[in-house]
């Protein structure tokens, strides 16, 4: 098997283990925990039965604007991988050689996924490609992989010749399998069209089910969650309306009123990194005002802090306006939120 079927037999595995146990034996908190783990087990084996996308969870395609290797791992080296020693460092050393493997297979398995219809939307080719030139167009000894190693080996007071390492991994391997990867998609976009509805794809109807479970907990259709969402979003407005009128908001619709509200020059931060810096430290003050709150709510306190920090340029075009790392068990490691800052003027005050 290779490393993506051996995680889904692992998953099998547990997933029996855990049948095995006499839930009628069970109350209170270990119940919870059994129903919780027995159905998340379940929704994520489902996934296996599609044969394409990331399998447990709901994303069909392994490289996009938002997905794949070249994003998520010179994130995991630089904000989740710590180093206190020169061996912490040797195996950051490792994983930038990792990164390069990891590209390879995954182009692999994206190609198999072409070769069965699966082939994401021509806009998403274009954002993820665009995404990739520009990370091969940095020169290596810039790269912000290079840069996190050197800067932090410093910090800690790790002597070795970390920068010039990583700086030869990336020309010798990393790059070479990123351009072999973005070469992989663009042979592929003549074929890509522009519908981006998953039903179109073989299983689509499948997938789609398996993700609203897995995401849901529930086995409510998307029509039912989207009559739901409908009546979420007609109580919001209600409540907004109030709201704006209270503030002396009373002209236009509802939607209206929040557009001007965010157009308002005293609301926006203006577009420059000077001004990008100013807004992240704004916000990781409010987080640390509402820290020093936290203990009149609540009797037990989260171990880890949370930090906000900028999306990295080199892939802000393609990505979210913002998501979430966990923080490490034990709290050594900080929750970062990462905001988009590809424009301000999207993330009014």
């Amino acid at each position: 098997l290779d490393e993506e079927g051996k995680n889904r037999q692992l998953t099998r595995d547990f997933r029996a283990e855990l049948g095995r146990i006499d839930r009628s034996k069970l109350h209170g908190a270990d119940a919870i925990r059994h129903d919780t783990l027995t159905t998340w087990y379940d929704s994520v084996i489902a996934t296996f039965e599609v044969p394409y996308g990331q399998g447990g969870w709901p994303s069909i395609y392994r490289v996009s604007q938002q997905s794949g290797a070249y994003q998520s791992m010179p994130d995991f080296l630089d904000n989740q991988h710590t180093i206190e020693t020169a061996a912490d460092a040797g195996d950051i050393g490792l994983g930038v050689g990792v990164l390069a493997d990891a590209l390879t297979a995954e182009t692999e398995r994206m190609q198999e996924d072409f070769a069965r219809g699966v082939i994401p939307p021509d806009f998403i080719l274009a954002k993820a490609i665009g995404q990739q030139e520009g990370m091969a167009r940095i020169a290596p000894g810039q790269s912000p992989i290079t840069g996190s190693i050197v800067r932090r080996t410093a910090e800690k007071g790790v002597a070795g010749d970390w920068g010039p390492r990583v700086e030869r991994l990336l020309t010798e391997r990393v790059y070479p399998a990123l351009s072999a990867q973005t070469a992989a998609l663009k042979a592929i976009q003549p074929r890509a069209g522009h519908d981006p509805a998953v039903s179109r794809l073989p299983q689509g109807e499948q997938f789609y089910a398996n993700a609203l479970r897995l995401m849901t907990t529930t086995d409510m259709t998307a029509d039912q969650i989207h009559e739901v969402g409908l009546a979420q979003v007609a109580e919001l407005t209600a409540r907004a309306d109030e709201v704006l009128k209270s503030q002396g908001m009373t002209q236009g619709t509802v939607a209206d009123r929040i557009t001007a509200m965010g157009e308002d020059p005293t609301q926006v931060y203006p577009n420059t990194d000077a001004a990008k810096l100013e807004l992240i430290e704004h916000l990781n003050g409010q987080m640390a005002a509402m820290a020093l709150k936290l203990p009149n709510a609540f009797g037990r306190l989260p171990r880890a802090t949370v930090e906000i920090k900028r999306v990295p340029p080199e892939i802000q075009d393609g990505a979210a306006l913002g998501y979430y790392n966990s923080p490490s068990l034990d709290g050594s490691r900080p929750g970062i939120y990462w905001i988009n800052l590809r424009d301000t003027a999207e993330q009014p005050r």
